[in-house]
């Protein structure tokens, strides 16, 4: 559970992304992972991850009710 300490972090790009651009999800983990090696010395997350965060997104009781 290492990757979930920057989860925050990574909401707050995914709610930018999904503002701002249209991405497939290959492009979303990456765009993701190269903020993350910047931000977090060298850090990253798997696609794993990113399914995981996408799902609280999607959650409307301890989430954000994005629909999808």
């Amino acid at each position: 559970m290492a990757n979930s300490k920057h989860a925050h972090y990574r909401y707050n790009l995914m709610d930018e992304c999904f503002r701002n651009k249209s991405f497939n999800k290959t492009d979303l983990l990456n765009f993701i992972n190269d903020r993350l090696k910047i931000e977090y010395d060298g850090e990253s997350i798997q696609l794993r991850q990113l399914d995981e965060d996408l799902k609280v997104f999607r959650r409307k009781e301890n989430g954000f009710d994005a629909g999808g």
